[in-house]
């Protein structure tokens, strides 16, 4: 089986998830790193990238093994899930319609809620040209408002997965948007299932070697970013017109 090509970040948390998924299936695959910007070799919104994903946004996965090209998160999990995940690893691990319909529901809260509100909140924190405190206490409120609804989903599975059926595909969106809270001004202290779940979350082989992976590729193709860590991206900061903190 040839490597797949995973296309991502440093840091963002999208590309993580799909990493995650594809260390849980076993399925071979190298990284290739991009930065936020317009530069046409490297950037995600330069001319090789727009070949790749006319969304300018990381991911994306080639599949040489199939041919298959496939952009934007959620349709990169269900394409894996489709073509790889026979046994129904990532699940949902029962053929109920119930358990489908559980697993799906989740999984949209953070493809069209959790996730779009937490991009929107790193943007108001750090990277708007003018601040806008208003804006960045909206966002904040729809975070919390999530996490919320999170932990008491955890109280009502029992256990250390979102669902009470064990890990599956929804663990794998959440886990890398959920472990930066710190950076982004969310404190985590009266969310105590949360707090369990992201801690045996990060000491799964899969997660772990998922994580290593992004690391492993920023370090050799981009080492500006892997000293950055989650400093704000400076390329962006400097396209916006403002300076790194």
């Amino acid at each position: 089986m040839e490597k797949l090509m995973l296309h991502g970040h440093a840091t963002s948390p999208n590309p993580l998830k799909i990493a995650i998924a594809l260390q849980y299936l076993q399925i071979p695959y190298q990284v290739k790193i991009w930065e936020f910007g317009d530069d046409p070799r490297r950037g995600v919104k330069g001319e090789d990238f727009a070949s790749i994903s006319p969304n300018g946004r990381v991911p994306a996965l080639q599949d040489p093994n199939t041919g298959v090209l496939v952009w934007e998160s959620g349709a990169i999990m269900n394409y894996l899930k489709r073509q790889y995940d026979k046994n129904g690893i990532l699940g949902p691990k029962n053929p109920k319609p119930q358990d489908q319909a559980d697993l799906e529901q989740w999984e949209y809260l953070l493809l069209t809620t959790l996730g779009p509100m937490t991009g929107q909140l790193v943007w108001f924190t750090y990277y708007n040209v003018q601040r806008n405190e208003d804006a960045r206490e909206r966002y904040k409120k729809q975070v919390y408002r999530c996490y919320d609804v999170l932990e008491g989903q955890l109280e009502r599975s029992e256990g250390n997965s979102i669902l009470s059926s064990g890990i599956t595909s929804v663990d794998c969106h959440y886990e890398p948007w959920i472990r930066p809270a710190e950076f982004i001004g969310v404190e985590l202290s009266t969310y105590p299932r949360i707090q369990k779940w992201l801690s045996f979350m990060a000491e799964q082989q899969a997660v772990i070697d998922a994580y290593q992976s992004i690391k492993d590729a920023t370090a050799l193709q981009d080492p500006e970013a892997a000293k950055r860590g989650l400093k704000p991206d400076e390329s962006l900061l400097h396209e916006i017109g403002l300076e790194a903190a």
